[in-house]
């Protein structure tokens, strides 16, 4: 059974730290927080919650942990009609619930829904507890319904603008690639690849990555001989020479195993093998992988 409610309620301060109930008065532009116990029956999930991933055995082991040691930090809540919903803390609501409590530490704290958003988002964000793309989503929601700008979400949330945009851009992919990202099968920086070729030429480069293993780098080289018209319709340089299909695979292969840019540049007789680095430590490591020692 979980805690049972304390007799006096008493009001937590911006950070949920206990206040006496004689300084409720102060800080008037502040909403009032209350802490108390709850019924964990009277507590629905936030509608808003930026979370959509919860991993069942993590939520198990959370509540072996809650079982042992309590509860260390209170859910933050606001009432909507009857009930309390969720600002932040769901996670530790659902372990709650598994554990058998019947009542649960929290904040009440009176809000909006931009501010209910907000809070959910921060403490999830801080917490690394979001996917890329329920990420992205509630940055897109912050902007679209609140009218947040990418700079004004950045700061909320401690992160670079650029991270801001880059990540919401990711949305613009398929269902079938986000589900990828969603689940780690494909990075972030594989999403910003596949963002940059045609829409045609995504489910292939998608698959490619996820059957081969492909690098970030091994993708990118890919989107650039697509870009330049290679694999199989650029021809040589000097000659006309065409690159046959299996000059093609050889390339492609290159670029996974070394993780850069590799071309094979066909010539009238023989033809280059091209490898392209970033930076000294990028030529290092690309030596490295082929066994030259540099004295």
């Amino acid at each position: 059974m979980g805690p049972r409610s304390p007799t006096t309620e008493l009001s937590a301060g911006p950070r949920g730290g206990e206040t006496r109930p004689d300084q409720r008065a102060e800080g008037k532009d502040q909403p009032l927080e209350v802490l108390r116990h709850v019924p964990i029956e009277s507590i629905v999930p936030n509608s808003q919650q930026p979370r959509t991933d919860w991993e069942p055995e993590g939520l198990k082991e959370l509540a072996r942990s809650i079982s042992a040691n309590g509860l260390l930090e209170p859910i933050i809540v606001r009432t909507v009609g009857d009930r309390y919903e969720i600002v932040a803390g769901e996670r530790r609501w659902r372990a709650c619930k598994i554990a058998g409590w019947l009542e649960i530490p929290a904040i009440v704290r009176s809000c909006e829904d931009k501010e209910s958003l907000q809070v959910a988002l921060v403490e999830n964000v801080q917490r690394s507890d979001l996917n890329p793309v329920d990420e992205a989503r509630a940055y897109k929601a912050l902007s679209m319904e609140y009218e947040l700008t990418h700079d004004e979400i950045a700061n909320q949330v401690g992160k670079d603008r650029s991270t801001v945009t880059n990540l919401v851009r990711i949305l613009n992919l398929s269902d079938s690639m986000l589900g990828h990202v969603s689940r780690g099968t494909l990075s972030t920086g594989h999403a910003r690849v596949l963002l940059s070729v045609p829409d045609e030429h995504r489910p292939t480069l998608a698959q490619r990555i996820i059957d081969e293993s492909w690098s970030v780098r091994a993708a990118e080289a890919w989107a650039k001989r697509l870009a330049k018209g290679l694999g199989g319709t650029r021809q040589g340089a000097s000659r006309g020479q065409r690159k046959s299909e299996s000059l093609q695979r050889i390339e492609e292969e290159l670029c996974r195993r070394f993780s850069a840019e590799v071309r094979i540049r066909v010539k009238r007789q023989g033809g280059k093998l091209e490898f392209r680095y970033h930076d000294d430590e990028d030529l290092s490591r690309l030596l490295d992988l082929l066994g030259v020692a540099v004295c």
